[in-house]
């Protein structure tokens, strides 16, 4: 149904997507192991091959799906960050939306679990792969890789003092455990070396 409402009216696409939104929401909600791959070949194969211009709702949906964060489900997290994944389908043709995401995925490398961590870096690594100089000498409008390898850099480095300068656990009625402010700065710490890892790829 994406892919045949391409030519579709305005009109018509505001009276689809006013229905299909609430559904793909639930459809978000519910995502589980036996399920996102499916959603994600779904929302690939209905954009597959289409001027993204075309396709602007359903990037849009899945743009929004960064600002729905969850502590609780895991699995459902990643799951949508594999789904937003699906607009690489669009190579260099969507900048913007590469911008969006690259951002708030620099701002989200310390989340606290590994598995999500893991997928965005995928994704960050997505959003720099065409930082290009073209012919003329003139830059792509693309997410620049040297400025975002050195602001991730920087805020590694300033986390790495920070850490060796803090309390590493709690201690409160003879329980011990790890400062959550020191568990956070090892989450970026180490996805932070995985980013640089990726960017000596583009080297």
């Amino acid at each position: 149904m994406i892919r045949g409402s391409k030519c579709w009216t305005l009109e018509m696409l505001d009276e689809l997507w006013e229905h299909l939104t609430t559904f793909l929401n639930e459809v978000c909600i519910n995502l589980s192991s036996n399920t996102f791959l499916y959603w994600g070949s779904c929302f690939k194969y209905a954009m597959e091959n289409k001027d993204p211009r075309r396709m602007y709702r359903p990037i849009q949906f899945l743009r929004a799906l960064i600002n729905n964060q969850t502590s609780v489900n895991t699995l459902n997290e990643a799951s949508r960050w594999y789904l937003i994944q699906q607009l690489d389908i669009f190579e260099w043709r969507i900048p913007s939306i590469w911008y969006s995401i690259n951002e708030h995925v620099k701002k989200q490398l310390d989340h606290p679990f590994k598995v999500v961590r893991d997928r965005m870096v995928i994704i960050l690594s997505l959003s720099l792969r065409f930082d290009l100089t073209l012919f003329h000498g003139k830059p792509t409008r693309q997410p620049s890789i040297d400025q975002s390898i050195d602001e991730i850099r920087e805020r590694l480095h300033q986390t790495i003092e920070t850490y060796e300068k803090t309390s590493l656990v709690n201690m409160s009625d003879q329980l011990i455990e790890i400062n959550s402010e020191v568990r956070q700065m090892l989450n970026f710490i180490e996805t932070g070396r995985d980013v640089e890892f990726v960017a000596n790829q583009y080297d």
